[in-house]
């Protein structure tokens, strides 16, 4: 990393802006991003990926032990077939957002993600468990990077990290609270229960703001 980091072309030294406070700052973010039309239905949408994900992986590996009677190793490897996910997922981004727009692109996430979820809740055999949980790890991948993607060309250079870190902030904000809910749902309805209500909440969740999300974001331009 430190490598690729060093290969990143150098830009001039940007202008020196006036000093300002933390509170100042957070204050700025704060307004920048509930005064845009798009970023808070695109903050909503990906805070309930993060919720719902979160109270998934809570429970995931009491599901690949418990439920799909995987032994250590083949626990790792589970995993691993989501990691493949993930890298599938970043690579066909640019595509599926050029092809269909961004809108689209995030709403296509969502539900993808909720089927991989349902899947999960629907079965205890391996090859079905492999295949949702490769379906959730490319549908987080795509939804990371279109909405990140969207991110970068809305927000102000000038502004990128202040209103950025008040998006990331509902995001992360809610982890926590899905991997809470994720625990309290398998002990007291069982670990199929957890992803039947992370499936259920996300599709819930983007077939409500589909129409907002594919006209709000998807007329924020091209993705380049």
């Amino acid at each position: 990393g430190a490598l690729l980091a060093r290969a990143i072309p150098r830009r001039s030294a940007p202008r020196r802006s006036p000093s300002t406070t933390v509170r100042q700052d957070v204050a700025v973010g704060w307004r920048w991003f509930r005064a845009h039309d798009s970023l808070p239905i695109l903050a909503l949408v990906v805070t309930s990926f993060a919720f719902c994900q979160s109270a998934v992986m809570s429970v995931l590996v009491l599901y690949g032990l418990h439920v799909l009677h995987l032994t250590n190793a083949d626990y790792g490897l589970f995993l691993a077939v989501g990691g493949i996910g993930d890298v599938l997922g970043s690579l066909v981004a640019h595509r599926v957002t050029a092809r269909i727009g961004p809108g689209r692109a995030v709403f296509a996430a969502g539900v993808t993600a909720a089927a991989g979820y349902l899947l999960l809740s629907a079965t205890s055999n391996i090859a079905v468990a492999f295949v949702a949980y490769s379906l959730e790890a490319v549908a987080v991948a795509l939804g990371n990077v279109t909405t990140l993607s969207l991110r970068h060309r809305i927000i102000p250079s000038e502004l990128f990290g202040r209103v950025n870190n008040t998006f990331r902030m509902c995001v992360f904000g809610v982890v926590p609270l899905g991997a809470l809910a994720g625990g309290l749902l398998a002990s007291g309805l069982g670990l199929h229960a957890t992803f039947l209500a992370a499936g259920v909440l996300q599709l819930a969740i983007v077939a409500v703001l589909a129409r907002r999300l594919t006209r709000v974001v998807g007329h924020s331009g091209p993705m380049t």
